[in-house]
């Protein structure tokens, strides 16, 4: 598992996508956004880390596009391991979408990988131990089995019955 992992950081390397938004957009508006996006990444081997939204602010200079002046705009941030076809594609999709002024997709560093050590994985694939009061193994002790018999034999015997005496 560790050498898959170190294959898919050298392979897939991490990227921070920062979205600048129009500040009205609807919900659902961005949530199709990011569902497009995510189907994209995830369908060409890549991994989703997080969503992270900045808020509203203020704009240094009013921003254009798609016929759209804003002054403020919403910031939302999205990490993520994926190949470069899969950024080519995100860049394709965000240039259609109406409600998304600016993007950027810059490169991060991906998280250390530390290998554990012997005892630590032996301490994660060890063999639990067998709980002694479990149920199933739960037989009677000698004296109550003594009082079980005898309550049989005597609703046999007050019943006339021949099949439960011991």
């Amino acid at each position: 598992k560790l050498l898959k992992l170190l294959i898919v950081h050298a392979i897939m390397p991490c990227y921070k996508l920062l979205l600048v938004t129009a500040p009205r957009a609807s919900s659902q508006d961005l949530l199709t956004t990011f569902a497009k996006i995510g189907r994209e990444i995830v369908d060409r081997g890549g991994v989703l880390r997080g969503f992270k939204n900045l808020g509203i602010r203020h704009l240094p200079n009013k921003m254009r596009r798609h016929g759209l002046i804003c002054n403020e705009a919403r910031f939302l941030e999205m990490r993520t391991d994926c190949s470069s076809e899969a950024r080519n594609l995100i860049d394709i999709i965000l240039k259609d979408e109406n409600h998304v002024l600016r993007w950027d997709m810059g490169r991060e560093k991906g998280p250390k990988v530390v290998p554990m050590r012997k005892g630590q994985v032996e301490h994660v694939v060890k063999y639990s131990q067998p709980v002694i009061n479990d149920p199933v193994f739960d037989f009677p002790k000698k004296a109550e089995m003594r009082r079980l018999k005898y309550n049989a034999k005597r609703k046999a015997l007050d019943s006339n019955r021949k099949e439960d005496l011991y």
